[in-house]
């Protein structure tokens, strides 16, 4: 019964950071280059169940013996947060700065203090002296520097860019063999490299210049999953009443 209090606590610890996880995709639905986080479970460790003082031979060589005769589960866990990058879908701003990928990468920013961070939010501006940078004030990153624009930008698709009709640099899109182990999250659209083998030059990665990409998140789809959340959360803690008040009679009135 104890057993049974544990296990509808881990249901309801499980649901609760699903709802989590939900509700910051849904904060984030319109925000640019966003990519939801998803929550996988995973059963966790059963409990091994034996039968003890099973008699073995008859006389003087009597003895007993133990036989484990299956398992009994203990709940679930969310076994880690996983960060999904699929495309999100594109939108026409007819601004020369904002830039969107189409394709697996990323763009290069630089921060205040020279971190590398890696994002998908193409919403740039120009500062003061030229330089692009984002909404957070990072650099866009080009092969040669920070990007640096005065006068009429032109990028391509490949991430060639050109001022005044003269190229300058190209944009430094990279791309990870696996991006879910080899980056975290640092804020809700930038990424830092937490993996081993590091990033590389980006293939099959388009530009489109004048043209955002948004937040990979469905709405609809997300609110089904956060109704469903919500109902086993709730099946968790109704369960947890029952077995607590059954609890409460075999201790207050079986006892007596």
């Amino acid at each position: 019964m104890i057993r049974g209090l544990y296990t509808s606590s881990a249901g309801m610890q499980v649901e609760q950071l699903r709802q989590e996880a939900i509700a910051n995709n849904l904060a984030n639905l319109n925000t640019a280059g966003f990519r939801r986080d998803l929550a996988i479970m995973e059963a966790r460790k059963g409990l091994k169940l034996s039968r003890t003082h099973i008699p073995t031979g008859a006389g003087p060589e009597a003895g007993t013996k133990r036989q484990e005769i299956g398992t009994v589960g203990t709940g679930v866990m969310v076994q880690r947060m996983v960060k999904d990058f699929s495309q999100g879908d594109m939108h026409e701003t007819e601004n020369p700065f904002d830039l969107g990928l189409q394709g697996k990468g990323f763009f290069t920013v630089q921060g205040a203090n020279g971190q590398t961070f890696y994002s998908r939010d193409g919403q740039f501006t120009r500062s003061k002296d030229g330089t692009m940078v984002d909404k957070a004030g990072n650099k866009l990153m080009g092969l040669a520097g920070p990007v640096v624009v005065n006068g009429k930008l032109e990028i391509g698709t490949d991430g060639t860019i050109a001022v005044n009709g003269r190229r300058i640099d190209r944009l430094a899109l990279v791309q990870f063999d696996n991006a879910d182990a080899d980056l975290a999250k640092h804020g809700d659209t930038m990424f830092q490299d937490v993996g081993r083998t590091g990033p590389k030059p980006a293939t099959g990665l388009e530009v489109h210049q004048g043209t955002l990409e948004g937040a990979n998140v469905n709405s609809v789809q997300e609110m089904v999953h956060m109704i469903a959340a919500l109902r086993q959360y709730e099946a968790n803690q109704k369960a947890a009443q029952s077995q607590d008040e059954t609890l409460a009679r075999a201790v207050n009135d079986i006892a007596k």
